[in-house]
């Protein structure tokens, strides 16, 4: 979680938006239960208290309410506009776009693609908690409220 902790000021600032993508295999009674998603940081930095992620006092996990959300065992998808992003379905084979609402650039998180957008930027993380962490950063040329 350090590398979301560096980004929290410049994101609570408005400098930045960041969409992380999480998938979490946790064991429960004998059980695997696999989620993944995506997270719109900016949203749940604002509604949310981090600091127990930041600490390990709790994994932070996708949720039904964030901007996509599917749990393999169940197969329950849901996805979810945010303030910061909408969430479109590319029927050409792209998978989800999301589109920043302020600046309206495109932000691809198709893994084949190599440029994911305009002032967008993939990062690849290694988190031995999670068996997948991807991080977009997005610079908008316009202020961000938050």
């Amino acid at each position: 979680m350090k590398e979301i902790a560096d980004r929290e000021e410049a994101i609570l600032e408005g400098k930045k938006s960041s969409i992380i993508y999480l998938r979490e295999v946790s064991k429960k009674d004998g059980k695997t239960r696999t989620i993944s998603g995506y997270i719109d940081l900016n949203d749940r930095l604002r509604k949310e208290e981090f600091g127990k992620y930041f600490r390990g006092e709790e994994k932070l996990v996708p949720n039904k309410n964030d901007l996509s959300y599917y749990c393999f065992e169940s197969q329950i998808s849901k996805s979810n506009a945010s303030d910061t992003f909408k969430v479109e379905i590319d029927d050409s084979g792209l998978g989800l776009i999301f589109t920043h609402k302020l600046d309206r650039k495109s932000i691809n998180v198709n893994p084949d693609v190599v440029e994911p957008g305009d002032n967008t930027k993939r990062y690849d993380i290694i988190d031995p908690d999670y068996e997948q962490v991807v991080v977009w950063d997005h610079e908008s040329r316009r202020a961000q409220k938050n």
